[in-house]
């Protein structure tokens, strides 16, 4: 009787315990499966993966001890039809058999401190080598070697070799400025002329450099321009001279791109149809005055790429677009201003359609 006694006890105790465990358990059972059910709900947002070395300060939301990037993942890309800019993906190295992208970036005192930065120039490079031609503005640099060890550090990763050419220092002050056309010399060749407009009036600050190029059958003019803020407006009025200057000078190519930093928008330039010549319906600005090409809190459209459209129309490939680094990088603002305060503008051009 005493051992049934005991038994029975026994089981009873047990019983209780379990159920009082359960019963301390079960909300936290729900929860957990809540949260497994609902992953918005008390759950960390996925990170994104990073997949090239640079130093981990760089990003706002870098996972500890990641000492990659990641590839760029978002563009404005501006739709022809419309002016609205939407986001989409675009490859970490654009490669086209029958089209090439040609683009313009304003590095902002691009010189000997800046290029004394690793991780500054690391992205930098991954910037340039999205594209086949670059015509670079602010080059600040009285040693003249900023550009070599640019082209040096970019040759450095893998893919095709890139090539240069560089403008005089330009300005009428102490603080001179040279203009660059870095370009992908697998796909692009230098036709072997290049000059400085000649400013007869002295209208520019800086003068447009100017340089031919061939990409398959496109042969085609560049003309680099930085203009002075407050100056923006008299200087790209004289643009359409430097329009017809630069195609009489390369008498088999009608193709002139005019492109580069204009300071074309907000207190330096009002955009208004017909108010300077390169406005007029015989012009296309490829990129429109509803983006932003600036980094900083300015919502300004100062970056351009305009061209005859009689000339040129034939082999614009319809494409365009500005590329926010700061957004497909995943910078900090401030490091974001580090490597400019403009972003690059771009488009793309067919290379087997010229019949000029």
């Amino acid at each position: 009787m005493k051992k049934l006694l005991l038994f029975t006890t026994l089981v009873a105790t047990i019983l209780y315990g379990c159920t009082n465990y359960i019963d301390n358990k079960v909300p936290y059972i729900a929860q957990a499966t809540q949260n497994l059910e609902q992953p918005g709900v008390n759950s960390p947002e996925p990170k994104t993966p990073y997949n090239n070395s640079i130093d981990d300060k760089l990003y706002s939301d870098k996972p500890s001890g990641q000492s990659e990037y990641p590839q760029p993942i978002v563009t404005e890309n501006i739709s022809e039809t419309t002016t609205t800019s939407t986001t989409t993906t675009i490859p970490p190295t654009p490669i086209y058999q029958d089209k090439i992208n040609i683009a313009s970036f304003n590095i902002q005192i691009f010189g000997q401190s800046k290029s004394g930065k690793p991780d500054v120039m690391d992205v930098l490079v991954d910037i340039v080598r999205r594209y086949d031609v670059v015509a670079i503005q602010e080059i600040r640099d009285a040693t003249g070697q900023t550009i070599p060890l640019f082209i040096k550090k970019i040759n450095a990763k893998d893919g095709p070799d890139y090539n240069y050419v560089i403008s005089p220092r330009l300005g009428r002050t102490t603080s001179k400025e040279q203009y660059a056309f870095v370009y992908n010399s697998g796909k692009i060749a230098f036709t072997g002329s290049d000059f400085v407009y000649e400013d007869i009036g002295d209208v520019f600050e800086r003068e447009p450099y100017i340089a031919g190029f061939k990409a398959g059958n496109f042969d085609f003019i560049l003309v680099n321009i930085h203009t002075k803020p407050e100056d923006a407006d008299k200087e790209i009025t004289a643009l359409a001279k430097v329009f017809i200057y630069a195609d009489n000078k390369f008498a088999n190519d009608d193709d002139v791109i005019v492109l580069g930093d204009y300071n074309a928008d907000c207190t330096y330039f009002k955009e208004k149809a017909d108010a300077t010549p390169i406005e007029t319906a015989d012009f296309y600005w490829v990129i429109p005055d509803s983006v932003d090409t600036t980094v900083k809190s300015t919502d300004c459209t100062y970056d351009r790429i305009v061209f005859w459209k009689a000339k040129t129309t034939e082999d614009y490939a319809g494409q365009r677009g500005v590329f926010n680094f700061q957004q497909g990088y995943g910078l900090t603002q401030s490091f974001a201003e580090d490597v400019s305060d403009h972003y690059p503008v771009w488009a793309e051009f067919y290379t087997t359609k010229d019949t000029d």
